[in-house]
């Protein structure tokens, strides 16, 4: 699996740009997610599924895995837009479901959103529930207004002072 990052990636790019959100994913760059997904430290090898078109990948499932805790967590699942809908993403992920079931898992993880319907789809044949809800929070944050040079606040003390 790891021997074709740079067509992994492609295959996790393109989903993502695709993901339903309201704060689209800008940041795709190759460093940060060979960094932060396929070089996770819990990420399974043997968990994780590909699926070829010839000897292109197309579809991939990236799980990981806490065989402590007889937990997994379906990191991603993803096709390329030209490969989509032809059963891949549901072969891919039935694939690594399986196999955490021989592994010993015992409880499987997913995330969807709720516009993704697609995926929606699949999690449901597959049997996965709603476990809760889940929602982002933000603040914006601004910075403070540049404050007055010492001259103007005088100005405004003698202003105001002076009666």
């Amino acid at each position: 699996m790891r021997r074709r990052v740079h067509d992994l990636y492609e295959i996790w790019a393109a989903a993502v740009r695709d993901l339903p959100s309201e704060h689209p994913e800008t940041d795709l760059d190759f460093e940060s997610w060979k960094r932060d997904d396929l070089e996770h430290p819990d990420l399974s090898d043997e968990g994780s599924f590909v699926a070829l078109a010839g000897d292109r990948p197309v579809s991939l499932a990236f799980l990981t895995v806490d065989p402590a805790r007889r937990l997994a967590y379906n990191q991603m699942t993803a096709t390329l837009p030209d490969y989509r809908r032809r059963g891949l993403a549901l072969m891919v992920k039935l694939a690594s479901a399986r196999w955490a079931a021989e592994a010993g898992i015992e409880r499987l993880l997913t995330e969807n959103d709720e516009e993704n319907v697609g995926m929606l789809a699949i999690n449901e044949r597959l049997g996965y529930r709603p476990l809760y809800d889940q929602r982002g929070w933000a603040v914006e944050l601004e910075l403070p207004s540049a404050v007055p040079d010492e001259s103007a606040r005088s100005d405004e003390s003698k202003r105001s002072s002076s009666v």
